[in-house]
């Protein structure tokens, strides 16, 4: 049995040049085709459904459809001073009247300044949202885990750190920065959704 390195490789032959030499326009050169992997740390960052499947991203969740030879890829985050579509009901455990010290993620006191609703193109580049550093709390959190309803339509998406959220985006809409719920009952960060 004899063992394939690089330098004994029927692939990869070394050139007969002298490494200063600039390289021969006919030469060949590698280029890369395609990526097949991901960054996920853990079965609860991937998940499939029918033609399309979902994986971890650091702060965002890429939600790709394949169809036949062909793809399309969408990103899916949510900074945490945006609203969500529909808001949650405090649940039947919980008091009535809301805590004097909330969590620092709670959707209910978050304020939402979204591009479309901003004067953006006014913006002097002092102000503008880009130029300046993001405090921790406008930060997007690093997914951990993410799930896609059977039928397609939703993507659970949960997040690490103090006060994450579970953020529920619809797959038909084309918003992918707007959840349509956010879910904000975790103390420590969120292992899995289902």
């Amino acid at each position: 049995m004899s063992l394939l390195t690089p330098s004994n490789s029927p692939f990869l032959q070394r050139p007969s040049r002298s490494p200063l030499r600039g390289r021969q326009y006919h030469e060949s050169r590698l280029a890369l085709k395609r990526v097949i992997g991901t960054t996920c740390a853990s079965p609860t960052g991937f998940d499939t459904v029918q033609s399309s499947f979902a994986y971890i991203a650091g702060g965002a969740v890429v939600v790709v459809d394949v169809d036949g030879e062909q793809y399309s890829q969408r990103f899916y985050r949510a900074r945490p001073t945006t609203l969500p579509i529909y808001s949650t009901s405090s649940s039947s455990y919980a008091p009535s009247t809301p805590t004097s010290t909330p969590k620092a993620n709670d959707s209910r006191n978050r304020v939402a300044l979204g591009i479309r609703d901003s004067s953006y193109g006014t913006l002097d580049w002092s102000e503008s949202p880009t130029s300046r550093t993001w405090t921790s709390r406008e930060r997007i959190k690093a997914a951990t885990c993410l799930a896609l309803s059977r039928d397609g339509k939703y993507l659970a998406v949960g997040e690490t750190g103090y006060a994450p959220r579970v953020l529920i985006f619809s797959l038909e809409d084309s918003s992918s920065d707007v959840p349509l719920v956010s879910i904000s009952e975790h103390g420590f960060g969120v292992k899995a959704v289902a």
